[in-house]
């Protein structure tokens, strides 16, 4: 069942990485034959969990996962649960990159079994922008450059150093004439406030 939260969402403050680095939504998990031998990624918030133990004594685990629009239960063993168990807290924020097998074949009957989840990685909900983009590109207009722009640049940089690269793609309007101007000294950390920071001046932009 989804939280129902009076003041906003929690997830509000990671809306960009999810737009950004997930690839489906938890719904789509609920049929999971349409994945099968597809890397997925998906991003949330986890809920309830239970620590287990099977009868030949290894751990294993369930938990549930929500978004915006749905929860999924998800079950993990063997290897991945203790490479990953220690992400599996209540109200967690984590980003999930999983592969979609097809099911085991019964040897009798050759039936095939329900689709396999393996575990790829887990990562903070609040790490995962910075550490999966490599550059972002921010689109203008050569001839709308003002000096405030230049400003804001120069302000928006100092406060989000980091090693990720900013490239700037300059269009001349009319002429067709396109070009990208990387910046080699000045490199930023991507996160939610820099792109919220995009956001507010109506810049357009893309991650790479």
């Amino acid at each position: 069942m989804v939280g129902i939260y009076i003041s906003g969402h929690p997830l509000d403050d990671y809306f960009d990485t999810l737009k950004f680095l997930t690839n489906i939504q938890l719904n789509d998990l609920k049929d999971l034959r349409k994945l099968i031998d597809k890397e997925v990624r998906i991003g949330g918030i986890i809920g309830e969990v239970q620590h287990k133990i099977s009868k030949n004594g290894k751990g294993w685990g369930t938990f549930v996962i929500e978004d915006y629009f749905e929860s999924y239960e998800l079950r993990i063993f063997g290897e991945n649960y203790l490479k990953f168990k220690h992400f599996l807290i209540e109200n967690n924020f984590v980003h999930i990159k999983m592969y979609v097998k097809e099911g085991w074949k019964d040897a009798e009957t050759g039936r095939i079994g329900d689709p396999r989840i393996q575990f790829l990685n887990f990562q903070q909900l609040q790490d995962t922008l910075s550490s999966n983009t490599k550059r972002i590109s921010i689109k203008m207009d050569a001839q709308l450059i003002e000096q405030n722009h230049i400003d804001f640049f120069k302000k928006l940089v100092k406060k989000h150093k980091g090693d990720q690269e900013i490239v700037f793609n300059l269009s001349a309007n009319g002429n067709g004439l396109n070009i990208n101007l990387y910046s080699v000294k000045n490199k930023v950390k991507i996160s939610e406030e820099l792109i919220k920071s995009l956001k507010e001046k109506k810049l357009e932009f893309r991650l790479n």
